[in-house]
């Protein structure tokens, strides 16, 4: 009997031991109502939504409504949809570059990008819209708008 339990207990270990981590292209992709909120010193808070037929938009969150709306650019600068794909769950081809993928997770994603030979790169970071961090942001934004006097230095 106690051999029957332990070869349960292993045959579970073994089960839960082998969870499989999600590939990085899996992650990408976009759950409806969902984002990546693309974060360096270029597009601070700039929305991207990763598409499964390799496409990704830019989006903007609308402060009122609470919702995303595509993101054309202005008339001298205009903004297309960019494909994008992953190789060996190490390099994201997108926007035109290559981006080294330092780590990665359901939530978070770290880049490097070195646009020139010679030339210093720079990390971005890819967190998952979740919990309306926009709009929290948002609100923390109007509040101080609202009432400088309480952030005087």
């Amino acid at each position: 009997m106690k051999t029957k339990i332990s070869q349960l207990i292993i045959f579970l270990f073994i089960l839960t031991g082998c969870d499989r981590q999600r590939s990085l292209e899996e992650i990408l992709i976009n759950n409806p109502n969902e984002s990546w909120i693309c974060f360096d010193n270029e597009y601070q808070f700039t929305h991207y939504i990763f598409k499964e037929n390799k496409i990704s938009d830019r989006y903007t969150l609308d402060r009122e409504t609470n919702k995303y709306k595509k993101y054309i650019g202005a008339a001298d600068n205009i903004i297309l949809p960019s494909e994008w794909s992953v190789k060996n769950d190490s390099i994201l081809d997108w926007r035109g570059g290559f981006f080294d993928v330092l780590t990665y997770d359901e939530n978070t994603i770290f880049l490097y990008l070195q646009p020139e030979k010679n030339k210093s790169g720079r990390i971005i970071v890819l967190e998952r819209e979740k919990d309306n961090i926009t709009k929290r942001l948002f609100e923390v934004i109007n509040k101080r708008e609202k009432h400088p006097e309480k952030y005087k230095y």
